[in-house]
């Protein structure tokens, strides 16, 4: 009876301890090179769509393929991040900032970027610089995977933009003034419409006084 208690325990100990370790994002970085392999090492997410995680491009020379990479959204814990061109192969170099390193996979030493340990991390903070080396054009394609506290859930993102226009990029740009245009054209509207409005009613006036004018010399003979 002691026996099988002991042995009870120690299996519920031991399932707890697996289910955490699964559940965590890898200490020392991601546990595969692929975006699609996330679930092998940490099980079906519990949770669809983005998040409120997205991935920002902002072009810093469209002319050499360098472009400053960055997410938007809360803290989390772990992260693989690579660019593929139009062939699904990785290409392209990226400057790990603080907090990331370089994950060796398929393409080159510098085209993959993990987490280097699972504490939280800002990714307001966190600007990947990243360069396709100034010869390559066509669409391609950033794939992200982000690990969260809200275990187990992690989240899969995608973001397409054009290296030799900066199209989408700096869409996401505009993207971001739309309101503001909005407001400004409306406003524009408004007042040529006031100041066509006033022209009209000066006009009117105009006339009102000149044909009292002339009623009054009217009635005067």
């Amino acid at each position: 009876m002691f026996l099988k208690s002991t042995t009870s325990r120690l299996l519920a100990l031991c399932a707890l301890f697996a289910a955490t370790l699964t559940s965590q994002a890898f200490p020392n970085g991601a546990g595969t090179c692929d975006v699609g392999g996330i679930s092998s090492g940490h099980g079906p997410s519990k949770f669809t769509g983005t998040g409120g995680y997205a991935i920002n491009v902002k072009p810093k020379d469209i002319t050499k393929g360098n472009f400053d990479i960055s997410l938007s959204g809360s803290k989390f814990e772990g992260i693989l991040i690579y660019v593929v061109d139009a062939n699904q192969k990785r290409f392209g170099t990226f400057t790990a900032p603080q907090g990331l390193q370089f994950k060796t996979c398929s393409g080159g030493p510098q085209t993959t970027l993990t987490h280097q340990d699972s504490n939280l991390k800002d990714p307001s903070k966190l600007v990947m610089s990243w360069s396709s080396g100034g010869s390559a054009q066509g669409n391609v394609t950033i794939q992200a995977v982000v690990v969260t506290t809200d275990q187990p859930s992690y989240y899969t993102l995608k973001q397409t933009f054009d290296l030799a226009s900066g199209q989408g990029a700096t869409g996401a740009f505009f993207a971001n003034y739309t309101l503001f245009a909005v407001i400004i054209g409306i406003a524009t509207f408004l007042y040529a419409f006031g100041a066509g409005m006033e022209a009209l009613l000066r006009r009117q006036q105009r006339k009102a006084k000149q044909y009292a004018k002339d009623v009054t010399n009217g009635f005067a003979r």
